[in-house]
C-alpha cells in the first residue's frame, strides 16, 4: 500500500496556546477581514466566497499588524521561509459545498492547513481523500497536491490557516544537488 503524501497531526499546538490562537480568530476581535470574491476560480456561483485575513505574503513579507497572534504556530513549524499565510473563513450553508481542486503556489514546496474549529467542513484531495475539520490539527502536504476545502453546516464558520512555505530540509536538499 502506498504512503499517503498528506501528515495529519493531531493536537498540534500545546492547549494553552492553541486556544488563545482559537479564542483570537474566534472570539469576537477586532481581526480586519476582506471579502474574497471567490474561494479559487472566478464564477458566479452565490456562495464562492470567502473572508480572507492574511499575514505574510511572499513579496511583501509581514502584511498584518495581527502577525505577533501566530507565535506558537510559527515558531513550531520553523521552515526556511515562508511563502504565503493566510487566514480564511467560509460561513455556514445548509448543505456542505466543495470549492475547485487547486495548489496554493507555483513553487516546489510545503502546503499546512490548520484547522481553527471542529466542524463537519472538511479538506478534500484529488484522489478523493478527505480530512475532516478537527480544531488544533495541522495537515500538511506538497505544494503540488491538489486539494480543496468546504462548507460546514453544523456550525457558524468554517476557519482555517492555510500556510505554505519552504522546509529547512528542502533547502537542505536543493544545496545538496
Amino acid at each position: 500500500m502506498a504512503k499517503p503524501i498528506y501528515k495529519i497531526e493531531d493536537n498540534f499546538l500545546e492547549k494553552g496556546p492553541f486556544h488563545q490562537l482559537q479564542s483570537f480568530f474566534l472570539g469576537g476581535n477586532t481581526l480586519p477581514w476582506g471579502f474574497g470574491e471567490f474561494k479559487v476560480r472566478k464564477d458566479n456561483h452565490l456562495h464562492n466566497f470567502q473572508w480572507v485575513h492574511t499575514f505574510w505574503k511572499e513579496d511583501k513579507g509581514i502584511v498584518s499588524d495581527y502577525w505577533s497572534q501566530l507565535t506558537p504556530i510559527i515558531r513550531k513549524i520553523d521552515p526556511a521561509t515562508w511563502i504565503r499565510i493566510k487566514a480564511n473563513v467560509t460561513p455556514f450553508n445548509n448543505e456542505i459545498l466543495k470549492y475547485d481542486l487547486h495548489c496554493d503556489t507555483h513553487y516546489k514546496c510545503t502546503t499546512a492547513v490548520f484547522f481553527l474549529n471542529t466542524c463537519n467542513g472538511y479538506t478534500y484531495f484529488k484522489d478523493g481523500t478527505k480530512v475532516e475539520s478537527v480544531a488544533n490539527r495541522l495537515l500538511t502536504f506538497p505544494s503540488y497536491y491538489q486539494h480543496a476545502g468546504t462548507t460546514c453546516s453544523d456550525d457558524k464558520i468554517r476557519c482555517v490557516l492555510n500556510l505554505n512555505y519552504i522546509t529547512k530540509e528542502d533547502l537542505k536538499y536543493e544545496k545538496e544537488i
